[in-house]
């Protein structure tokens, strides 16, 4: 998973939604896209991702609030 995967599922995973299957279920599209490989070297987005994993916070203070009054 990606970045942005990884945060939104740990997010989730804080608020107590669980995963479930759509297999069969729904239609996925995805854009394809250059992929970065795990660990490509960059210490910077490692620390990142690792300090998002960490956390215990599940609201995101610049996320769609900003867009809903």
């Amino acid at each position: 998973m990606g970045g942005e995967d990884v945060d939104l599922s740990h997010r989730l995973y804080l608020v107590g939604v669980t995963a479930q299957s759509s297999l069969g279920r729904a239609v996925v599209y995805h854009l394809d896209h250059p992929v970065r490989e795990a660990d490509d070297g960059d210490e910077s987005l490692t620390q990142i991702k690792q300090q998002k994993l960490d956390t215990t916070i599940a609201y995101c203070r610049n996320g769609m609030d900003k867009w809903l009054d």
